[in-house]
């Protein structure tokens, strides 16, 4: 969700391609023993230049496909990720739509577009399994598609803001948001978790334009309406702003979006951050053990392999996170397939999948059979939120001890 030059871009994770305007990425590693075997592609369609750039998605996913590669490949076929960059234009997306059908995609990872339904329409129509999360203006994906398998979703991490806010003492909310459908869904879906916190009350949504960048003046909008906790949703850009403007007068809640580089640049102004999530975020993802760790090995291990500068650990996000899981889940599930993989049985054992784990990173396991009973949000499959605070002194996050299910508190608002 930040602006990231396009030097940073690793030649070992992509190589330039002109198949129908898209970036498309080679294989995430490979192993001494590879087999003559077709490899697996995982399609990622994601913004790479324009207004919002995820190169950190793609770094993550290389770093999880190259270990597996590394240790013999999903039932012995290599990985090989693909990305088309979407540049979040409805046109190019639909370009990218077209090229997962023709590059026979066996599935997608990490569909992080939204500015139209076109790659939403191939993966619903043509059964393709889009394995991971969400970008913001794909919240329709929660509901209407019967392909989206979603683990990690930020754009629903602001709706749990206000739980996060009422247990730093925060009363009075608002809400800054892009003024797209997605954010205006973020904001009324936050006023209503605000009627399930006891003590709270909801004051004024503010409507920010996506490429807006100076976001001063409509902060002090939020400040003349007496608010004393502020609902973000937007780019990291005018994340940053925000903070900064408001210099820690108020309480700051969106998703675990900033960069440990970045909140540490911003310095004292960044006491007031919450980000909600539902991983631990990237500077304390080893504590918890488990995949935490894996992840972080994995994350090393391809670092020190190519020269790509996403996969440092400074630079980590919690897209970089979901990259990485995208690519485990369809490992894990991949590999108790019986006979080929391929795009259907990829799309059956999804939808029969009930025991999806990721230890140390996601709190329950996740149940792709179990929908939601709030129809805008059926498939939202890991609901489950903790606030965690930004220390500027020791300079990482640390949990406030706030957790939310959103479903919960959508339920109990309504």
């Amino acid at each position: 969700m930040r602006t990231r030059a396009k030097g940073l871009m690793a030649m070992a994770v992509v190589v330039a391609a002109a198949v129908s305007g898209c970036a498309t990425g080679g294989s995430g590693g490979s192993s001494g023993g590879q087999t003559s075997a077709e490899p697996i592609v995982l399609y990622a369609p994601i913004p790479l230049t324009g207004s919002r750039q995820y190169y950190e998605i793609v770094a993550g996913a290389n770093a999880a496909a190259a270990a597996i590669n590394k240790a013999g490949g999903v039932k012995g076929r290599q990985i090989e990720i693909k990305s088309c960059d979407t540049k979040s234009d409805p046109t190019q997306e639909a370009a990218c739509a077209q090229d997962i059908l023709k590059t026979k995609a066996t599935a997608v990872i990490s569909q992080a577009s939204g500015r139209s339904t076109a790659i939403a329409d191939v993966t619903n129509e043509n059964k393709i399994a889009s394995i991971g999360g969400l970008g913001f203006g794909s919240l329709d994906l929660l509901k209407d598609s019967v392909a989206a398998f979603n683990l990690t979703t930020g754009p629903t991490a602001p709706m749990t803001c206000p739980a996060g806010l009422g247990g730093d003492g925060r009363t009075t909310f608002g809400a800054m948001v892009t003024d797209l459908a997605s954010g205006a869904l973020i904001a009324q879906a936050a006023e209503t978790a605000t009627k399930a916190v006891p003590g709270t009350t909801w004051a004024k949504t503010i409507k920010v334009l996506p490429e807006a960048t100076d976001v001063a003046g409509l902060f002090q909008t939020a400040l003349d309406s007496k608010v004393n906790g502020l609902v973000l949703a937007g780019s990291t850009t005018q994340l940053v702003g925000v903070v900064q403007a408001n210099n820690n007068r108020i309480g700051l809640c969106g998703p675990d979006s900033l960069t440990v580089d970045a909140l540490t640049k911003l310095g004292p102004a960044g006491n007031t951050w919450i980000g909600m999530s539902s991983t631990p975020p990237v500077d304390i993802v080893r504590a918890g053990g488990g995949d935490g760790v894996l992840f972080a090995d994995d994350m090393a291990a391809y670092g020190a392999s190519s020269n790509d500068k996403l996969a440092a650990e400074p630079a980590w996000r919690y897209t970089t996170l979901t990259g990485w899981m995208s690519v485990r889940a369809f490992q894990r599930v991949a590999e108790k397939i019986d006979g080929d993989i391929s795009q259907k049985s990829v799309f059956d054992a999804f939808t029969k999948t009930t025991d999806l784990r990721f230890p140390g990173l996601l709190p329950s396991p996740v149940d792709f059979t179990k929908f939601q009973p709030i129809p805008a949000f059926a498939r939202v499959f890991v609901p489950e939120y903790t606030a965690y605070k930004w220390d500027a002194t020791k300079k990482h996050f640390a949990s406030t001890g706030t957790t939310a299910n959103l479903i919960t508190l959508l339920s109990k608002g309504q």
